[in-house]
């Protein structure tokens, strides 16, 4: 890479890090207005797949029929014993 491209992006690196500071101190000024009104902000759903509900360990054992990690090894330590 290039002086003139690593300046570059050094620069827009920075900018953007002075553009976050100033949107992290805009959003403390407004929780700190909603805590002196009293207003509480209910919490947001988290974003992003359930890992409980499509884990592969939630699918029930072919072998026992319960779900689990313990129930997909019962059937095979037995075996391994």
């Amino acid at each position: 890479m290039s002086k003139t491209r690593i300046d570059e992006l050094q620069s827009i690196v920075g900018r953007l890090q002075v553009d976050r500071n100033a949107h992290v101190d805009a959003i403390a000024q407004i929780d700190a207005a909603f805590d002196a009104l009293g207003i509480t902000m209910p919490r947001t759903k988290k974003r992003g797949r359930n890992r409980s509900r499509h884990s592969t360990w939630s699918y029930p054992c072919m072998a026992t029929g319960q779900s689990g990690f313990d129930a997909r090894f019962a059937a095979v330590l037995p075996i391994m014993v």
